[in-house]
């Protein structure tokens, strides 16, 4: 089971964008942020947690959304969004791992989420 964590901007003010800590932040890991610390984690969200052990399955399942992605995707917030750059994977085993633009990099930093 892989828990998936994002970054909520529903109630993103989009005149004032660039003044929300958490847009800041979304943008920075997505143009490939790999410094990473503990203090980034009060603007993540358990939003899913993905029946499988492999990081490529649950992104996959997490972007294609068919009935087979379904069967393995547990909603946990109803403002889920597809995976993507800058969210995190927890894996089982504790590990964790943030999506970049190609792959997945391993936090080094022993990270305790919030669930």
């Amino acid at each position: 089971m892989i828990k998936v964590y994002q970054i909520d901007l529903t109630d993103l003010d989009c005149a004032n964008a660039w003044d929300d800590p958490r847009f800041v932040l979304q943008q920075k890991l997505f143009v490939g942020l790999t410094k990473f610390d503990s203090s980034m984690l009060e603007f993540f969200q358990l939003v899913a947690c993905v029946d499988t052990d492999s990081m490529d399955r649950a992104f996959q399942a997490m972007n294609r959304w068919n009935d087979n992605d379904l069967d393995i995707v547990q909603c946990m917030h109803v403002e889920m969004q597809s995976m993507s750059v800058g969210n995190i994977l927890e894996m089982e085993n504790g590990d964790t791992f943030i999506v970049q633009r190609v792959g997945f990099e391993k936090i080094e930093n022993e990270l305790e989420m919030a669930a």
